[in-house]
């Protein structure tokens, strides 16, 4: 043989040799599988919280028990009822979730159970598929923090769960959530149930809230903080800080903000202006004459100079050179209004050195005629805007909810507003709150509110015990939201916000006839929390 022939020999050899390296390093790889287990406080046992990988056929024991204060243990595989002991063969990835059913408590029937902490949760299959179960719950309606969530098998709606595609949002977007807008009346009962009697409880839920908020991967916790008129007859006399009594007043943001800060969170402080004013008198600012709005906007930089000087000392990353409000965005003179808000922000910045947004624009879509004044958008750091309050979807649309409709929807709204600028296009912080109920996308839509009690829907019953409760649309519509946003180009992207996150682990809504006594409603609202949508979140907000 000679020495090309040896040669070739060798060099087939090699190629052997290699090529069953390769395909036995590529099964080998191809039969490794994840277990996820997730375990509630309720519950002592194996395997220990997390991920683990395991070779193709792998035995795995478990065994859980009931921790003390707990009957039972309930454990579940792949969205079924399992024994409390037992083994996972590893022939695909599997997940267990273990929990245990409260000695005490109220009993329901038809429950799901899931984990609170949506970076546990192995979205989107968790939700794929649940068993009705009945459960206790250890404190329904009042609860502040809980590691469990139970709520009707039924709430998770219609629809599929979404897949998430093209998460995360880039860094440079800062990423945050608004709390929902109640605060003052709601100090023994966080969770809005009149019924709850918590010693400094709604200071406990929103520490508990900014830890949950952190690990969703946010960076900033927004406030919204209402305002009063004190007479809407002079405005000249301004704003009063201390009302509506509901909402925060100085103390509390010097407050929450040190907490944030404790948190990891930088925090920022939107105002939104809401009648009746002080002597319980409605108004609107469209119905005003030019010299009543003109001392408005003068009333209303006394009072931002004055709250900016606050705002600084107390460490506030933002706030906001209008204020939002429905009742007060429609002007007769957008070019009084204009230049007077770009003196107010040319003054505030003498006192604050924070970032300073426009929030007003919050409801842009139904006025476009900011868009244009173009020495305001240069003077403030960015724009908000809440594309969602005009989401509308017709019946066809509605028979095929996806993410795709939705995402076309908003990427068609905001290429519709950005021809509305002819000049300078600001920073966008895009923001929104999606409900859980199909029905506020249909067009003509009527919002009921969630953090009202009980509304009469004239029959002498409560309006709200009508909503039908689907967390799926929320989730499709998240899902299309930030996709949208995600792949627009037409505006500069500040940052991306969730806003009405609730203050509580509570999503029953309590038992309500009229609106004598009627807590809060945070199973059909714009609320993430405990929801699928707050795991569709966390996975663009994670970086």
């Amino acid at each position: 043989m000679n020495f090309r022939n040896l040669v070739s020999l060798f060099v087939m050899a090699i190629g052997i040799v290699l090529s069953t390296f390769v395909e036995r390093t590529s099964q080998a790889a191809e039969t490794k599988y994840v277990l996820t287990t997730i375990t509630s406080s309720g519950v002592t046992g194996t395997p220990n919280p997390g991920k683990e990988t395991y070779a193709k056929g792998a035995q795995i024991p478990y065994n859980f028990t009931a921790a003390t204060g707990f009957t039972s243990a309930v454990v579940i595989l792949d969205g079924a009822v399992a024994p409390t002991t037992g083994t996972v063969t590893m022939l695909a990835n599997h997940y267990l979730w273990a929990f245990g059913n409260p000695a005490g408590g109220t009993s329901f029937n038809r429950m799901m159970v899931a984990p609170t902490n949506a970076t546990d949760i192995p979205y989107p299959r968790f939700f794929q598929k649940q068993p009705s179960l009945t459960v206790s719950v250890g404190n329904p309606y009042c609860t502040i923090v809980s590691d469990t969530i139970a709520y009707p098998r039924r709430y998770l709606g219609a629809y599929q769960m979404p897949t998430v595609y093209g998460a995360p949002l880039p860094a440079s977007i800062t990423l945050g959530v608004g709390m929902k807008d109640y605060w003052g009346g709601f100090t023994t009962e966080p969770s809005g149930d009149p019924a709850c009697d918590i010693p400094n409880g709604i200071q406990t839920a929103f520490v508990n809230s900014l830890t949950r908020i952190k690990q969703l991967g946010a960076e900033h916790v927004n406030i919204y903080r209402e305002v009063n008129l004190r007479d809407s007859h002079k405005p000249q006399l301004g704003f009063d800080p201390d009302q509506p009594a509901y909402t925060e007043n100085d103390a509390t943001i010097a407050w929450m903000s040190a907490q944030a800060k404790n948190a990891g969170l930088s925090f920022r402080e939107y105002f939104n202006i809401v009648t009746p004013d002080d002597n319980g008198v409605q108004w609107n600012a469209s119905d005003k004459d030019a010299a009543w709005q003109k001392a408005f906007l003068i009333a209303w930089q006394n009072f931002l100079l004055a709250e900016g000087k606050q705002a600084q000392q107390n460490g506030v990353a933002a706030m906001c050179a209008d204020w939002i409000g429905e009742n007060t965005i429609n002007w007769k003179d957008m070019d009084l209004y204009a230049s007077m808000l770009t003196a107010t922000v040319k003054q505030l910045r003498s006192v604050y050195r924070g970032k300073i947004f426009l929030c007003g624009t919050l409801y842009a879509p139904r006025t476009p005629a900011w868009a244009n004044q173009e020495a305001l958008l240069r003077s403030v750091d960015g724009v908000i805007l809440q594309l969602g309050i005009e989401l509308s979807l017709s019946q066809s649309d509605i028979s095929t909810f996806s993410v795709a409709t939705v995402r076309n929807w908003y990427a068609q709204t905001i290429s519709a507003l950005a021809q509305q600028f002819t000049g300078y296009k600001p920073p966008i912080l895009w923001t929104d709150q999606i409900e859980s109920n199909l029905a506020s996308f249909e067009q003509g839509n009527r919002f009921v509110d969630d953090a009202v009690g009980c509304t009469s829907n004239g029959h002498g019953g409560c309006l709200q015990n009508s909503v039908v409760s689907d967390f799926s649309v929320q989730a499709i519509a998240y899902e299309g939201y930030l996709e949208a946003i995600a792949a627009q180009t037409a505006f500069r992207t500040l940052s991306v916000d969730i806003f009405a996150y609730w203050y509580t682990d509570t999503m029953l809504p309590v038992p309500c006839a009229s609106n004598a006594v009627c807590g809060f409603f945070p199973n059909f609202g714009g609320n993430i929390r405990d929801k699928p949508a707050e795991a569709i979140v966390y996975q663009w907000f994670k970086h």
